[in-house]
């Protein structure tokens, strides 16, 4: 039995391309068949959306090529470091943009901890989060993610994580499980390290990796070697009925080759020929 769960497009798949605007964006991932997107608006790295700098006019655009494109924003990027004051006031400047955009489901992650003071300040400020959250409706997802190629970890995999949330224990907290980022940042097998986090899903990244942990390479969906019909059969036991967006970041090109946006653009209908297979709501 096909699973019918919501599927976006995201934006953050294009983060080579910003300079070229939102709409060769929107047109890709409209282009092969979504009809949901995750909006791109982290504080942590340079995003589509600048959240710091949008006006107003910049709203309004963003609504129009939505509808000219047929697209739902269902989710958002919105990745901050919430162990620290800068990052808790970024990250409530994005809940309000979702807020004004009709949003439901923000993504980030936690920021790095190197003492108890910080892991404190996370579980405080997530507090907060949680409380205006509930008031407006919305879902926080915390997001599996490693702290770049080096460096201490400590939500780089379902395992890792399981310990956080539990501590949170707020309904409108959940987990966004990335199935390759666990393989990238960790070197983790998602199909089994799922298992930890199944019954704290809000949110997945459906993301494929090729090669070995440390390596540059994602694919569209199906190419690489994560077996997601095991996933799959993981999301509908635990009866997650939540969205998901895909993620393809592809490989970077051996100079002097550059990336092509039809390169992306056509990994996203392979993709979305892909997941046909598995979902009923495609």
């Amino acid at each position: 039995m096909k699973l019918n769960n919501q599927i976006a497009g995201s934006m953050g798949s294009y983060l080579h391309f910003r300079d070229l605007g939102w709409e060769p964006v929107l047109k890709g991932i409209a282009g092969a068949g979504f009809k949901n997107v995750e909006l791109s608006a982290s504080h942590e790295w340079q995003s589509h959306i600048v959240v710091e700098e949008i006006t107003n006019k910049d709203i309004e655009l963003l609504r129009e090529l939505l509808g000219k494109y047929g697209l739902t924003a269902i989710s958002m990027s919105a990745h901050s470091n919430l162990t620290c004051t800068e990052g808790f006031e970024a990250f409530k400047r994005r809940m309000d943009l979702a807020i004004e955009l009709g949003v439901g489901i923000l993504v980030t992650g936690t920021g790095k901890w190197s003492n108890g003071k910080d892991l404190d300040n996370l579980y405080r400020h997530v507090d907060e989060i949680s409380v205006f959250a509930q008031k407006h409706d919305l879902l926080v997802t915390l997001e599996t993610h490693g702290n770049g190629f080096t460096g201490e970890s400590h939500t780089a995999s379902g395992k890792m994580y399981l310990p956080i949330i539990k501590n949170i224990d707020r309904d409108n907290i959940r987990i966004c499980y990335d199935t390759a980022n666990v393989v990238f940042y960790e070197g983790v097998r998602p199909e089994e390290d799922i298992l930890y986090v199944a019954e704290y899903l809000g949110y997945l990244h459906l993301k494929d990796k090729g090669l070995l942990r440390g390596v540059l390479n994602f694919p569209a969906l199906g190419q690489g070697n994560i077996y997601f019909p095991k996933i799959f059969d993981v999301i509908r036991t635990a009866g997650y009925s939540g969205p998901f967006s895909i993620e393809i970041e592809m490989s970077p090109p051996t100079p002097p080759a550059k990336l092509d946006i039809a390169d992306f653009d056509e990994a996203h209908r392979e993709s979305y020929r892909y997941l046909k297979d598995y979902f009923s709501s495609l």
